[in-house]
């Protein structure tokens, strides 16, 4: 089947393509926005502290120290200790917490880095973005705590307390209505190209 020929056919069939993809792009975003269940993400940002003091050799060790250290913070920020800790402070300001197991607890705790600092990030996702924004900031403080205590570092200090978020983190609508376009049109055009090639080589023989 020649090129030429096959890009008239797919002209003729172009208003097809058009509101088959419509309405894919359509159905995505009903079902993103009423059907998916929205999660806020809370993220408060924290860095590890070296106490300052003479020799450029303390201050080295220190730092190096807590670039390795961000390998176990992860470890520590979902144990059942501080998810315990979680539960106990909470437990009269959001009693929904207390019905929420370790498990799932962990589950909505998220822990990331930033490459080469000593920042990283702690979240927390739920339903309810005022659940997530106080739920995350008195993580921060317990685990701030707790790490200091455990692992000796001098301290971590908050650098940015989690702010109420206003954009559910998922679903992601933008993103899964671009994938939903992308992928429909391609399979569109395949399909009609090969219902086309079919029907020629139907005809020559």
């Amino acid at each position: 089947m020649e090129f030429n020929l096959l890009f008239q056919n797919l002209k003729k069939r172009m208003t097809w393509i058009v509101l088959l993809v419509a309405v894919m792009v359509i159905a995505t975003s009903v079902v993103n926005v009423f059907l998916f269940k929205k999660e806020y993400d809370a993220v408060a940002t924290l860095i590890i502290v070296a106490e300052s003091r003479s020799g450029s050799d303390y201050l080295y060790s220190n730092l190096k120290a807590g670039l390795e250290l961000k390998n176990d913070l992860d470890d520590i920020l979902k144990s059942d200790g501080v998810m315990d800790s979680l539960k106990n402070e909470l437990g009269k300001e959001l009693p929904g917490i207390l019905r929420i197991s370790n498990e799932d607890l962990k589950d909505r705790i998220y822990f990331s880095t930033a490459p080469d600092t000593r920042v990283f990030r702690i979240a927390f996702r739920y339903s309810d973005p005022k659940f997530a924004l106080s739920t995350v900031n008195r993580l921060t403080q317990i685990y701030k705590e707790k790490v200091a205590d455990l692992m000796k570092i001098d301290a971590i200090a908050i650098l940015e307390p989690a702010k109420l978020p206003l954009i559910p983190s998922t679903p992601d609508t933008t993103k899964n209505v671009l994938t939903a376009f992308i992928f429909s049109s391609f399979i569109f055009i395949v399909f009609f190209v090969m219902v086309d090639a079919a029907k020629s080589k139907f005809k020559n023989e």
